[in-house]
């Protein structure tokens, strides 16, 4: 276990410097966006008054009201959060490829350390996840943050206010990564977590077969698929809804699961037999 967290402590620092750059980058952009639309919606409250609208109910009317509802679905408050997505994506597949094209075919420096091999695969996985908890975590204190600087910097009178739970419920991008519920923030993270490590598991395929093994991730990524959607799929062929909604969502949670262990299972096959220093 001592060697499993050193193991992810090593890669949270090998992209700490990007890391902190992403998450000072969200904070700043998101920032500027309240600013921005705090202006742009008081410029538009002038002009209704420049036309003779004076009264705050009929500009209401108008224009509608401000708060942190309308905000979280303008490209300053979605932007960041895509890049921070895009930017991890990325680096799940340089978390391997560096290793091993770097300087001194690094990775083979990381299999003879004194520890299981699937440690590595695991730690960097684990690493991933880490990271994205800490922007989601981020990203729920900036909520918080922004709240307060539209009821500063707009009239009480055209505030909508809202909790930080109301915000949630109206922005799809939120209810994903703040599901309503301990059972579903429970999925979506497991579901995240093992998509890193199918992730892996290609990558793998690919790194100890090299063309043939493109061949098999693409295979394996279809049979994941297959897996996962299955009941829906059976559904379709019978053209009648066989499960209900929380059938479905255990079924494919544990489908998903299966094909954790699965790409696990075979990522220690491959990390044993295949990859040799």
């Amino acid at each position: 276990m001592k060697n499993f967290i050193k193991l992810v402590n090593f890669e949270l620092n090998r992209f700490f410097p990007i890391y902190a750059a992403l998450g000072i980058l969200t904070i700043i952009l998101q920032v500027i966006g309240v600013f921005i639309t705090s202006n742009d919606y008081i410029y538009q409250i002038e002009e209704q008054t420049k036309m003779g609208i004076v009264k705050e109910s009929a500009i209401i009317l108008e224009i509608g009201q401000m708060g942190m509802s309308r905000f979280v679905g303008s490209l300053w408050f979605v932007g960041p959060i895509a890049l921070c997505v895009v930017t991890l994506l990325i680096y799940s597949l340089f978390i391997w490829y560096r290793d091993w094209f770097g300087k001194n075919t690094f990775i083979y420096r990381l299999l003879m350390l004194p520890t299981e091999r699937l440690n590595l695969y695991l730690s960097k996985a684990v690493a991933i996840f880490l990271m994205v908890l800490g922007l989601v975590t981020l990203q729920l204190v900036l909520l918080l943050v922004e709240e307060q600087l539209f009821s500063m910097l707009i009239p009480a009178a055209y505030i909508k206010t809202s909790t930080i739970s109301q915000t949630i419920l109206e922005s799809k991008y939120l209810l994903v990564l703040y599901p309503t519920s301990f059972i579903a923030a429970l999925a979506n993270y497991s579901r995240g977590f093992i998509a890193i490590l199918v992730l892996f598991t290609l990558i793998l395929l690919e790194r100890s077969f090299k063309f043939k093994g493109l061949l098999l991730a693409g295979v394996y990524s279809v049979l994941t698929l297959i897996c996962l959607f299955a009941p829906y799929w059976i559904q379709a062929i019978f053209n009648r809804q066989l499960f209900f909604t929380s059938e479905l969502f255990w079924i494919t949670l544990a489908l998903t699961f299966v094909v954790g262990a699965i790409s696990i299972w075979i990522s220690h096959r491959l990390l044993n037999k295949r990859i040799t220093v």
